[in-house]
């Protein structure tokens, strides 16, 4: 490795490669067509626009087919929220939070719009969280011209919430023990169903358990989604069986675990996210 440059180790897209750097450390690196080229390469430390350490592999995959202004949005986004708010952030939030917003503004584009029941409840209890998720749905507006419901400021906070590496008070109560059995419950599930073994290290599965993360929220407020605006997705039923038979299971458990019937847009929004990583 020559001195001024860092060694290509893996290349997630032409703008995001991680590397090695002149200690040893991995770090992923952004920067302007850094991940042309045949690997091993060296890059030059002035072609790298922003890099970051201590990012759990299993996070790169989802922002492979980000667009590189996305991820340059949530990068600022990450920043925004490391100056303002009063705990640290895991460096995972800027890759996380790229999927998130991603995701929102594709199916914002295809008038799927989904309500979070607990927008009301969060905005009360993380005001810090959601001025700044409030502030990106106008930036988002501005910069990539979709406009989001209001609902999209609590679920871009709770990005940010869910990437504070404190640990939170009370998370080691029975009542978050129930929700990480419920998580290899499902996990279970899902491997029975399928005749697999899931990945655990993986983006995809990361994802499909922050989703899961909040359906128990709200299951733990008595709350469901009703949204007849789900119905875009329903020809994953017919596409999916499979996924419908395990859904079905899922939400037996849940039913004679935690006394709690989910409603048929949970399920449906449960299959949807079941269909990313099976």
């Amino acid at each position: 490795m020559e001195v001024g440059t860092v060694q290509t180790l893996r290349r997630i897209n032409n703008n995001v490669v991680l590397c090695l750097d002149s200690k040893g450390r991995e770090v992923v690196a952004t920067g302007k067509g850094i991940g042309f080229g045949d690997l091993p390469d060296d890059i030059p430390l002035s072609s790298i626009e922003r890099s970051f350490y201590e990012v759990d592999a299993r996070y790169l995959d989802g922002i492979a087919n980000c667009p590189p202004e996305i991820l340059s949005f949530a990068v600022s986004l990450s920043n925004q929220a490391a100056e303002e708010l009063k705990y640290e952030l895991s460096p995972n939030l800027p890759f996380t939070l790229a999927d998130h917003i991603s995701f929102v503004i594709e199916r914002t584009k295809k008038g799927i719009h989904v309500s979070m029941p607990l927008a009301v409840d969060i905005e009360q209890s993380f005001p810090s969280e959601c001025r700044i998720g409030r502030h990106a749905v106008r930036a988002i507006k501005k910069k990539f011209g979709v406009i989001l419901d209001d609902d999209e400021i609590a679920g871009i906070a709770m990005n940010f919430i869910n990437s504070r590496l404190a640990p939170k008070e009370g998370s080691t109560t029975e009542f978050a023990n129930s929700e990480r059995e419920m998580l290899e419950d499902i996990t279970e599930i899902v491997e029975d169903v399928f005749d697999t073994t899931i990945d655990r290290s993986t983006f995809g599965y990361a994802r499909f358990t922050t989703h899961l993360g909040y359906l128990f929220q709200r299951i733990h407020a008595g709350t469901s989604l009703k949204s007849s605006e789900l119905e875009a997705f329903e020809g994953v039923r017919e596409k999916f069986p499979r996924g419908v038979e395990c859904v079905t299971k899922i939400a037996i458990h849940i039913k004679e675990t935690w006394g709690f019937e989910i409603s048929e847009t949970e399920e449906l929004y449960l299959l949807v996210h079941l269909s990313r990583i099976v």
